[in-house]
Parts: structure tokens; sequence; C-alpha cells
């Protein structure tokens, strides 16, 4: 179970000032507890909310807050394994503090969110899925996305020059376009069994950016509850505490 000792020492980690082994036994424990994981969010969120409202005296209810709700979970199968409520739960006062003060809602835009969260799509993680090296790849490759874009229409054949076609879209901001060609591989998709789906992670995450870019947050909903409620998803992790929090912020917003 987390203590209160754990808030000082995250502080100092984020503040960059921890010894170096007791930093990589910290690092450690957050790569194996996610309770640990939430705890480091929470902290990261209520200073984010801190710095932009000003309110410094916020910090120690949002981290007691914290602690408190944490004090009451259950252990299931291991001592080490706590069941911890929702996430939403755990920081729903703190949150209703920031909502209050009004900065860290003003200041949570789609534009900051999409940017953050955006990442390049590498070439060596979907090498599988191509039979050869063409000119489509060589020109994605090289980020030469107004090429990927003339050879490849939506009529054209095969998910892999789609996708690539989707993402130069993507990369050079044609969002409406790249989310016609990456919902066009999910129908293909969608009448395969799973073991030979093509890019369907990748598909969903960017498929709940574009949505939301182009501020259509009803479906970009639908993609990312496909991402938070799959742990195998190889995004989930993509999107944090913090994350969920302004997601659910511009959400109402809207």
């Amino acid at each position: 179970m987390l203590d209160e000792k754990y808030i000082a020492l995250i502080d100092d980690y984020l503040n960059g000032i921890l010894d170096p082994e007791v930093k990589a036994n910290l690092e450690n424990e957050l790569n194996d507890n996610p309770e640990l994981r939430d705890l480091l969010s929470i902290i990261q969120l209520s200073r984010e909310g801190i710095e932009l409202s000003g309110k410094k005296d916020m910090i120690q209810k949002i981290h007691e807050e914290f602690i408190n709700e944490n004090k009451e979970v259950k252990e299931t199968k291991k001592i080490s394994q706590f069941k911890i409520t929702p996430w939403w739960l755990g920081i729903a006062a703190s949150l209703t503090l920031l909502i209050l003060v009004g900065n860290f809602w003003i200041n949570t835009q789609i534009d900051d969110f999409f940017e953050a969260k955006y990442m390049a799509y590498e070439l060596p993680t979907m090498r599988s899925a191509f039979i050869e090296e063409n000119q489509v790849l060589n020109s994605y490759r090289n980020n030469d996305h107004e090429s990927v874009i003339s050879l490849i229409d939506i009529s054209s054949d095969g998910e892999s020059n789609l996708f690539l076609a989707g993402l130069s879209h993507l990369a050079i901001g044609n969002y409406e376009k790249s989310a016609q060609f990456l919902t066009l591989i999910e129908q293909i998709n969608s009448e395969k069994p799973n073991e030979e789906k093509l890019f369907q992670d990748e598909i969903e995450y960017y498929l709940f950016l574009l949505y939301l870019k182009l501020e259509n947050l009803e479906q970009a909903n639908a993609f990312y509850k496909r991402i938070i409620e799959n742990e195998n998803h190889t995004y989930h992790k993509s999107i944090d505490t913090i994350d969920k929090v302004k997601f659910l912020i511009l959400r109402l917003k809207k």
C-alpha cells in the first residue's frame, strides 16, 4: 500500500534531485506498480494545475485526497496487489478544485492535446506487412508525404499502401482525408479474423486523434475506449491519467 513517503519521493523525482540509485529504484517500482504510476500521474496533474492557476495551497489537499482514497483499497490475489477504485474517483475532488480555479479548464485545448499525443509512425515496426521495398515505402521513409499521396488514392489496392497514404495525409494536415483512408482499412479489417488484421491498433489510435482534431468527440471517444479498455493494446500505456482527465475536460467542454 502506498503511503505519504512516496509523495516527497516523487516530488524530488519530478524536480530531478534524486540520488541516481534511489531514482533507479523508484523507476523500477513505477514499472511494476500501477498504483504508484497513478500517484505519479496525480502529482504531475496537480503540479501542472497549480502552475497554471497559481493556487499553490491546493497541492497538499490533492496529495492527501489521493492517499486517503488508496488507503481503502482491498487486497486481491496477491498481498502486493490491490484493486484500485476507478481512476476518476481517486481524483474527482482534486479535479473539481482545478476546474473551479478555471485555468486548467481553459488551458486544456484540443490542438494542444493532439500535438502532445501525436507521434509519427516508425516504419521498422511494420516491415513484416510489406513484401518488398517500393516507391511508396521509400517515399514515406524519406518523409516525402506529397509523393506518397500522389502515388496512392482511396481506390488503390493493399492495406499497407492505404495505411501509408493515410498517415501521409495526417502528417501534412489533411485530417479528413486521412480519416477516410484509415476508416477504409478498418472496414477491411472488420471482415477478417483478428490474426489477419493489419495495423488495427495503429488505426484505432490515429483515428482517435483524428476525430479529436476534427472535433468529433463522440467518434473520438469510441476509439479512446478501445485503447484504454484493452491492456494489450499497443497504445494503452500512451494514454495516462493526465490524458484521461484532459480528454474528459474536452468532452465536457464540447
